[in-house]
């Protein structure tokens, strides 16, 4: 297995990864790329497979990456704007139709279960008293909390949850709307841990940056060249927030439909300036160990 930041073409995502994380870019894009799939990550560790994001652009590519319907425990939504939410419904719809039975867990700010439940009815009405499976919510609440030692399952109305062998916490960004960024990490012992951390949309803040601090990888967005619009990270943000807290990696995605022709410019002036950043397409996988 490679290292934190090398990368894999083995194809799609299997069910579970044999240890560490394995990372999955099933899609790198923002919400009105004519080419790009939304932004949404696979993210498996040995006992848990955790889907960050789900726009409607992106949850073929899911279905695709994870085909086994059983295989996926839980759903992460940084925020409710439709090309991190919108895929949901079609999601549940399918795996109801081919018969999963597992519980399946939604997490995210408080308030997210009714507005998920308005979005599915609406969609595809009366649909969630069909499901073949319990959906479960569980809600993080950047409000804080102390870390439930010992716990195994979500703990509602905190900051932080445990989840199998992965510790969940969240901070705000500074986005259109409440929007929350992600950092999880893994260990199976003192010597082997992994962490990842994920910003959803928004420019960061002084909190999601303390939370991002000394991260394996940092998956961030950056919609912007320079910083003409609020609520959005720019190139220029992304090396300062680089510098600020140090990843071993740092990854760029969501960019805008006219800044990511400029990919391959971008790349190399990182290199030239000695930045671990990288831009990653569609399909691309992480190890982080």
């Amino acid at each position: 297995m490679s290292e934190a930041g090398a990368t894999d073409d083995d194809g799609p995502a299997k069910a579970r990864n044999g240890t560490g994380l394995k990372v999955t870019y099933l899609g790198v894009g923002e919400a009105f790329d004519a080419t790009e799939p939304n932004t949404c990550l696979l993210v498996e560790s040995p006992e848990v497979t955790l889907l960050l994001d789900c726009g409607l652009a992106a949850v073929a590519r899911v279905w695709e990456g994870l085909p086994d319907i059983e295989a996926l425990d839980a759903v992460y939504l940084s925020h409710t704007h439709a090309d991190h939410l919108f895929g949901l419904p079609s999601l549940l719809v399918r795996y109801a139709e081919e018969g999963r039975q597992k519980p399946l867990t939604v997490l995210g700010r408080p308030g997210l279960a009714d507005h998920v439940k308005r979005l599915a009815d609406l969609a595809y009405p009366g649909i969630l008293s069909k499901l073949t499976y319990q959906l479960r919510f569980g809600v993080l609440d950047p409000g804080g909390a102390d870390r439930p030692e010992g716990t195994t399952t979500l703990n509602a109305d905190e900051s932080e949850a445990v989840i199998g062998d992965l510790w969940l916490r969240v901070a705000p960004t500074q986005h259109s709307i409440p929007a929350m960024a992600l950092r999880i990490d893994w260990s199976s012992s003192a010597s082997s841990r992994a962490s990842l951390c994920y910003s959803g949309d928004g420019m960061w803040t002084e909190g999601s940056a303390a939370l991002y601090d000394g991260c394996d990888l940092l998956v961030h967005e950056c919609y912007l060249d320079e910083s003409e619009l609020s609520g959005h990270a720019s190139v220029e943000a992304a090396i300062e927030l680089y510098h600020k807290v140090r990843p071993k990696r740092m990854a760029l995605v969501h960019l805008r439909r006219t800044l990511r022709p400029r990919r391959q410019e971008l790349l190399r002036g990182f290199e030239d300036e000695g930045l671990g950043i990288d831009i990653p397409a569609a399909g691309e996988v992480i190890h982080l160990r």
